[in-house]
């Protein structure tokens, strides 16, 4: 198992990409895990309602990422890797 680290275009902590390839033969699952904001307990507690009683934010409860151009190589990568893996 490897694991890649992609940061993006505004270089904001919080737009951190973490891609960890399975490397198991048959397996080849691709893990992506993103940094998910830290909220006050306050507000955690009012979104949190907000989506048990199917209420969501205007545009979704969605962050967005940039992928730099010499970062894409390194995605192919990946997915070329992972490919490897697949029964």
């Amino acid at each position: 198992m490897y694991k890649e680290t992609f940061e993006c275009e505004c270089l904001s902590d919080e737009h951190t990409l973490r891609f960890w390839v399975d490397d198991e033969p048959g397996d080849g699952h691709v893990y992506v895990v993103s940094y998910l904001r830290k909220y006050p307990f306050w507000k955690r507690l009012v979104l949190g309602l907000k989506y048990i009683f199917g209420g969501n934010a205007k545009y979704g409860h969605f962050e967005d990422f940039i992928m730099r151009f010499e970062d894409l190589e390194r995605l192919g990568k990946i997915i070329e890797d992972a490919k490897k893996f697949v029964k």
